[in-house]
Order: structure tokens, then C-alpha cells, then sequence
């Protein structure tokens, strides 16, 4: 993977264009098209494997996506149960149906989330100098993406989840790229502006018994894959 050999040559600009383009990389293989749940599940694998073998350059314009429709939030639900029992997610798929509705977004509820999760502040403390540097062991890593990632969570903002992450394993390159990765993000060997892209969350409103919020942050996968 190219931002492999950008970590080995300490080239900062070249890891922080290659992460961008791996983020990116949902958002181009995966275009919301119409025809539904349904479609978008039969193209996925044939999508990846695609972009895989042909290791193509791309822009960095996200793909024009359809308009969301309105849809039934019982349907909703239970479209989301289906698939998450077709993965074998039995757990995760009987709370679904007891979740209750999203608050509708405003402005009130825009200034709770961001009261009860604002913002960073201030730059991240440096590591010890007596810390140890770290290397990534393949076998681990490919068994924490298999038994602890790749679970039927939602994505982050990139739209990367465990089970994309889990596709990438039977590549050899894609595994060493996501050592690479896992390594510079403990070793504190990120540049700044890798972090921010990797540390970004998407921040959802949960209704709380008395009608106040709690907000839900899904962080980047990466990120989560780091901190197993």
C-alpha cells in the first residue's frame, strides 16, 4: 500500500495524501444508487475487489449522491434488522427493532450536542520519551479485525466499517498498509493534519427519558481498529 512506503521514507506529505485517498475510498467504491439495500449489498464485493486490482489514482471529488428519500423510520428499522441477521449479527439486530426514533434535528438540538460534546481544544499531549516504540503484529491485527471490528457497526464519517476493513484482509499489501497505519497512529508518528482527519466523529442525538439528548459520537474505524 502506498502509504506504507510514505511511512517507511518519513515522507509526512505523502501519508497524509495516501490516508486521504484510503478514507475516500468508500465513497467511491460504494455511490448510492438507486435500487436500494439490495443492490448496494450484491455490488460491494465486486466494487472493492474492482478497485483493488486495478490499484487506480483517483480525484479527490466525492461521488454526486441521490437526494435521501423519506422513508418509514419502522421500515427503516426493520431493513436494518434483515441485513444485520443476514451477517449473522442476532444481538445487534434485536435491539434494533426496540430503538426508539431520532429527535428531529434544529437548532436546540444542535446546541445540546455541541454543549455535551464540544469540540477539542488545545493540541494532544506528546508521548514520553521513554515510551516504547510499537510494532503491529499481522496475525494480531487480522485477528482483531476479524473478532472485534468487523461486528455490524455503523460507520464514521469516511463510511469505512469493520466489514470493509475485514474485505481488505486477503491482501497481503492491504494488511501491511493497515499495520503501517495502526503503528504511526500509537507511536504518535501521525502529522497533525493525518490526526484530525482520523480523530472526527459523527456525532448522533439519542432521545434520554425526560426529553433531553445524549449524543452518540461514531468515531473514524481506523481509529477504533488503534484503539482495540
Amino acid at each position: 500500500m502506498a502509504y506504507r512506503f510514505a511511512s517507511l521514507a518519513l515522507d509526512l506529505d505523502g501519508m497524509v495524501y495516501h490516508m486521504i485517498r484510503l478514507l475516500q475510498l468508500p465513497a467511491r467504491a460504494l455511490p448510492r444508487t438507486r435500487g436500494g439495500r439490495n443492490r448496494i449489498t450484491r455490488d460491494i464485493n465486486s466494487r472493492v475487489s474492482r478497485i483493488l486490482r486495478e490499484r487506480e489514482d483517483f480525484t479527490a471529488r466525492n461521488a454526486q449522491r441521490d437526494p435521501p428519500a423519506k422513508s418509514d423510520p419502522d421500515a427503516a428499522r426493520v431493513a436494518r434488522c434483515t441485513a444485520l441477521v443476514r451477517s449473522g449479527y442476532i444481538s445487534r439486530a434485536a435491539r434494533t427493532l426496540g430503538q426508539a426514533d431520532l429527535p428531529s434535528i434544529d437548532t436546540k438540538v444542535v446546541d445540546a450536542l455541541r454543549e455535551l460534546h464540544p469540540s477539542a481544544t488545545g493540541t494532544p499531549p506528546p508521548l514520553p520519551i521513554a515510551a516504547p516504540i510499537l510494532e503491529i503484529d499481522t496475525a494480531a491485527l487480522t485477528s482483531l479485525v476479524a473478532h472485534k471490528l468487523k461486528n455490524g457497526s455503523s460507520g464514521g464519517p469516511s463510511g469505512w466499517t469493520g466489514e470493509l476493513v475485514f474485505a481488505l484482509l486477503d491482501d497481503s499489501d492491504c494488511v501491511q498498509g493497515l499495520c503501517a497505519l495502526v503503528a504511526d497512529m500509537l507511536n504518535g508518528y501521525l502529522p497533525d493534519q493525518a490526526r484530525a482527519y482520523l480523530t472526527c466523529s459523527v456525532l448522533i442525538p439519542v432521545n434520554k427519558p425526560g426529553g433531553s439528548i445524549r449524543p452518540i459520537a461514531v468515531s473514524e474505524v481506523f481509529y477504533r481498529l488503534a484503539s482495540i
